[in-house]
């Protein structure tokens, strides 16, 4: 390990870096997962739309 380096464990800004990016992956998926919800609902609401024509 070079000089004045510190392990991850030891050093909080770094575990904080990684947590907030465990976060931002853990939220981008649930972003994908909302919007392929959200994508079924128009289309079954097109669907249903097209019922009462």
């Amino acid at each position: 390990m070079a000089k004045g380096s510190k392990p991850l464990r030891n050093n909080p800004d770094e575990h904080e870096l990684l947590e907030a990016k465990k976060e931002i992956l853990r939220l981008k998926s649930q972003l994908k997962q909302t919007e392929e919800e959200w994508d079924i609902l128009k289309k079954a609401a097109r669907y249903f739309a097209s019922l009462t024509k």
